[in-house]
């Protein structure tokens, strides 16, 4: 081969090596977060699933986080003793909770799952924190931390470091201290607001906590306290007084309270907020008067160099913002100074922990851990709240951890997480176990921790059992003898679940005590039963049947309806069976229930009788026209019902060019279309049903309708009606997607927005259901929706042990609205290809991503060829 064939060839490699490093590339970043790196590994708690296998002590799961129980003041999370399967470093912790500390520097925004401060428009913010004088940035005494450098010099003494709210603060005492951060030019300012924290037990009069204010001369605003009107607010204008705000409750309790003042341009007035609550307002029309140019300061007024009306006490965290902060925004600045988390962690060489004490950690996440190497690690937080309507949230704790010698990986495929087995022989055991340091020992199992069986060669086998609940427990060590393991629960039916009903059925001539019969094959069973019209409005909700017997009923109207009966197991399996049958009282010659008679008169040379709403002309027999008559329906502005009006000859004369129609005159009859019903002539008996649609107007009215209709014949005609429940869709629900999350549970994301523009309290039901209508898992869930908001959520669902097609039924439910929606739940299985990466559960990208490296591989071996080929000619 020549010199130019050579570099030719080297240069093809190149190329190729290129190519397949940016495929790598590109696949890693197409599924981050399902690509596992031998030897760094990461265990989390995430779901309420996991939170529970550690222990809760006036503590709570509620919806996405931990927090404290109703009315606790303190306790603690313990969590479970993870197991990483191996003797193993363990990295560092990270958590996630709502908003605690002090606030975020340099106009940042904070990373907390609930609670962030925005410091957009920050004008100064001192944390107050330092330890000596000279020690803030170019040497001033405290340092502005919000990028603006309004940094800030003390004069007459302060005490630094003192124990703060937040960490550390400063102490005033009274005599000559205070704190002077510049003139911050302020004039012409319509919304403004500060915050800060203090501590006292003076109740001297005139004391100031904050101020950009000389004594005698009208400066822009000051805080202090009053012997007469308490804790004060002050703005001024430049008219003649101050605005002034008051809380006149004595505060010199030692305690540290949260002190916030604003000015509101959107609705022209002054606020003071104590503790995250609004206290005191005053008209504010116009904006802040700042032509003295007064310094701002700490601890008393803004006579530099002759400070006067000196403040006693403690002073932390202080910040101004050149915009209105909300009241939203004051409650989360309280809260994240009078909640706290406390974390702490140990490393333990049992699985019982036992003889380890837990090792307090700093309280800001994540944090690097110097634990000796152990196969188990504990980790716990210490909750408390000085409001008990306030708890701190732990949304989520993940532990990094490396394996010194990795343990085998087990993974047990079947049979699956909650799988119903409807026989009890030859069940498959499939399962991977694989070592990363290729020391692979032995493998073996067992059901419900009895007899251990040894599987040879660690491969796919089968195994029987009896009936009832079963976990299997599989287990793989290596040639160091660290163990590997993983479980299974699953049910074993082989007698199953079948129902059968009997009745009722047919037609029934009295609305009381219709029977409901069936019979059942199967054990331990529990039995309820639904009836609801032929149109599938409910009669009677889901009615458990004690001990599965038999039982009665009563319905309210005559129709027609349907009867549903369903039954499952403890083990999961479940049958259900349904039957149609009609109620008709008219056979009675009374409506069906106990009472008198109609009224009615039958005398002669009366004109125009008037019998149970049916008007006869020029003759006093009884209408020959009966109507089945129409249950009431439920339904939404701008929806259209297709119905069905059954109509029988009951008379003894034929019944000429019968046709259906809204009464006319009638406050709802532009509701009714019945134009395709058509016209009916009716024999002697003859039955018909006339097809209408109801048409709810847009602008329909919330509430009850009467909808009247008249079937009208040349001889005869009938009146009937039936009122129609108008709900005002006044939330839209979303469902986003499903997905399966591990083995066990399906995570549901799902949206509510409120659309009416009013505050509401929404019950959202959650129900699975499969084929045969039963319910498999339900979950109610009360959610408030403020005036125009949208939430984005999440819920957790275990995974179902049916195999049949399943569906998510939602029912959204307030004072104001009522509907559901339903959906397919179509769930990929997790999959992976051992010893490369783990594939999500989208099988589309999978297959594209199978393309793509199948074409590069097939271009590698066709240049490889090449190459070859060249080399041989040459």
């Amino acid at each position: 081969m020549n010199n130019q064939g050579k570099k030719r060839h080297i240069l093809t490699v190149v190329i190729l090596l290129i190519i397949f490093m940016s495929i790598f590339y590109l696949l890693n970043k197409q599924l981050t977060g399902n690509i596992t790196l031998t030897g760094l590994a990461v265990q989390s708690y995430s779901n309420e699933t996991q939170f529970n296998e550690g222990t809760y002590s006036n503590t709570e799961y509620s919806s996405n986080h931990v927090k404290l129980s109703s009315g606790q003041s303190s306790g603690n999370y313990t969590s479970e003793i993870f197991d990483s399967s191996a003797t193993s470093t363990w990295n560092n912790i990270s958590w996630v909770s709502s908003a605690i500390g002090d606030l975020p520097d340099n106009g940042e925004s904070d990373n907390f799952a609930s609670g962030n401060a925005n410091m957009s428009n920050i004008w100064l913010l001192a944390h107050l924190d330092e330890a000596s004088a000279n020690s803030g940035a170019g040497g001033s005494d405290f340092e502005d931390t919000s990028g603006n450098d309004y940094h800030g010099n003390e004069s007459g003494g302060v005490t630094f470091n003192v124990s703060g709210n937040f960490d550390r603060a400063v102490s005033f005492d009274g005599t000559d201290d205070a704190i002077n951060f510049g003139d911050i030019e302020m004039d012409g300012t319509r919304d403004f607001s500060f915050s800060l924290w203090f501590k006292t037990s003076s109740t001297n009069d005139q004391m100031r906590l904050a101020s950009k204010d000389q004594v005698g001369i009208k400066g822009c605003f000051l805080v202090w306290h009053s012997a007469t009107f308490g804790w004060q607010f002050k703005a001024y204008e430049g008219s003649d007084e101050w605005a002034e705000t008051s809380y006149n409750v004595d505060l010199s309790d030692g305690e540290w309270h949260h002190l916030v003042g604003k000015i509101s341009k959107a609705d022209s007035k002054i606020k003071l907020f104590v503790d995250g609550t609004l206290k005191d307002t005053d008209d504010f029309p116009g904006s802040l008067n700042d032509t003295e140019n007064e310094e701002v300061v700490l601890g008393a007024d803004s006579d530099v160099g002759s400070f006067e009306q000196l403040f006693t006490g403690e002073i932390d965290e202080f910040a101004i913002w050149n915009r209105e902060i909300s009241a939203d925004e004051i409650s989360d600045l309280y809260k994240r100074g009078i909640t706290e988390l406390d974390a702490k962690v140990r490393a333990c060489d049992d699985a019982n922990c036992s003889g380890e004490s837990f090792e307090d950690i700093i309280d800001s996440s994540p944090q690097d851990l110097s634990l000796n190497n152990t196969m188990y690690l504990q980790y716990a937080f210490n909750f408390s709240t000085e409001n008990t309507s306030l708890s701190p949230e732990l949304y989520n704790v993940s532990i990094d951890y490396e394996n010194v010698n990795s343990a085998p990986a087990v993974s047990i495929y079947l049979p699956s997480g909650g799988l119903l087995y409807l026989t009890n022989e030859s069940l498959a055991l499939n399962y991977t176990a694989t070592d990363t340091d290729n020391n692979l020992d032995s493998c073996w199992y067992n059901i419900d921790n009895g007899e251990n069986n040894t599987i040879a060669s660690c491969v796919n086998t089968t195994f029987s059992t009896s009936e009832g609940s079963h976990t299997l427990y599989l287990y793989a060590n290596d040639s160091n003898g660290s163990v590997g393991s993983d479980s299974v629960s699953f049910n074993v039916d082989p007698t199953g679940v079948d129902v059968t009903l009997v009745q009722p059925a047919g037609t029934k001539t009295s609305r009381t005590s219709i029977p409901l019969t069936y019979t059942t094959i199967g054990n331990n069973l529990s039995c309820w039963y639904e009836v609801k019209t032929s149109i599938g409005a409910e009669v009677i909700s889901n009615t458990t049947l004690e001990n599965c017997s038999n039982t009665t009923f009563t319905v309210s109207t005559d129709g027609d309806y349907v009867a549903y009966l369903y039954a499952n197991n403890t083990l999961g399996s479940s049958g259900s069976d349904n039957s149609s049958f009609s109620v008709d009282t008219s056979s009675n010659g009374d409506d069906g229930n106990t009472g008198g008679d109609s009224g009615g008169s039958s005398g002669s040379g009366v004109s125009n009788p008037i019998q149970g709403g049916i008007v006869l002309e020029n003759t006093t027999e009884t209408s020959p026209i009966e109507v089945l008559s129409l249950s009431d329906l439920v339904a939404r502005p701008g929806e259209t019902k297709k119905l069905v009006l059954t109509v029988s000859n009951k008379g003894k004369v034929f019944l000429n060019d019968c046709v259906l129609k809204a009464e006319s005159g009638s406050e709802n009859e532009n509701w009714i279309n019945s134009e395709t019903s058509g016209v009916k002539d009716l024999a002697v008996g003859e039955k018909h049903d006339f097809i209408f649609a109801l048409n709810v107007p847009e602008d329909a009215n919330v509430g009850s309708h009467l909808v009247n209709l008249v079937v009208e014949c040349e001889e005869a005609k009938k009146l009937t009606s039936f009122n129609t429940e108008i709900l005002d869709q006044t939330v839209k629900f979303v469902l986003l997607r499903t997905e399966r999350t591990d083995e066990n549970n399906i995570k549901i994301i799902y949206s509510l927005t409120e659309i009416s523009g009013k505050e509401q309290d929404v019950e959202v039901k959650f129900k699975i259901k499969n084929s045969r209508e039963s319910i498999l898992w339900e979950k109610s869930l009360e959610k408030h929706l403020s005036a125009s908001s949208s939430q984005e959520l999440e819920l957790i669902s275990p995974l179902t042990n049916d195999n049949g097609d399943l569906k998510l039924v939602v029912e959204i439910k307030s004072d104001r609205t009522y509907f559901s929606v339903d959906r397919d739940l179509i769930l990929s299985p997790p999959s992976s290809i051992s010893g490369f990466f783990v594939w999500g559960s989208d099988s589309t990208d999978n297959i594209i991503t199978i393309v793509i490296i199948a074409f590069f591989v097939i271009f590698a071996v066709v240049i490889g060829y090449r190459i070859f080929k060249n080399k041989s000619n040459n």
